[in-house]
């Protein structure tokens, strides 16, 4: 049986990606339009994120190499098949938490001896775009709380009204904040393949 391919789980994500960066060119003129399918679109990418996070720690949990052909040392034996993967993958969790940067660091730190392709994922975005796409698709008072944090990181206070869907479409650096996360995890999906 042939390992599964990095490659292919890397252009499927790219894919995705760029599905939802070609969005920016077809927006509506509405703030508020724009505003709800900037998180939309927010939360079909980290989903994604969290598919392609998964699928990564299986190929290489199988023995699979990078795209560019490195071999990571593991602290386990390779995976037999995609069942035992996915379960040292979870460990004794009952579900990934993949958009959990620090869950995901754990995880590699603990299937990994050595230096492991999850370092990238240790950018101070990340807390970032987790809480966001919390924001949007939880309504609980922890959820608001930490938006709220990444809004004063941001702005350096409150800003009243602020939505996730505003904030995605903020400009910064001549791109919206949106494009800005969605690239970001498009190199570091590449990061972690290579």
């Amino acid at each position: 049986m042939s390992l599964p391919s990095l490659a292919a789980r890397m252009s499927e994500f790219h894919t995705e990606i760029d599905r939802m960066l070609l969005w920016t060119r077809h927006l509506p003129a509405t703030p508020l339009w724009v505003n709800q399918l900037n998180e939309l679109r927010f939360v079909r990418a980290t989903l994604a994120w969290e598919e392609f996070v998964e699928q990564s720690f299986i190929c290489y949990l199988r023995g699979s190499r990078s795209v560019l052909g490195h071999s990571y040392s593991l602290s386990t034996p390779v995976a037999p098949n995609l069942v035992a993967a996915l379960a040292l993958a979870i460990g004794p969790a009952s579900y990934g938490k993949w958009l959990n940067e620090r869950w995901t660091l754990g995880r590699a730190s603990a299937l990994f001896v050595g230096t492991h392709p999850y370092i990238a994922l240790s950018s101070p975005a990340f807390p970032e775009i987790r809480a966001i796409r919390n924001r949007i698709v939880h309504r609980s008072e922890s959820a608001r709380q930490e938006f709220q944090r990444v809004v004063v990181s941001l702005h350096g206070a409150a800003k009243p009204g602020m939505s996730p869907g505003r904030l995605l479409s903020e400009a910064i650096g001549g791109a919206s904040r949106i494009d800005t996360y969605l690239n970001l995890l498009k190199t570091v999906g590449t990061l972690v393949a290579n």
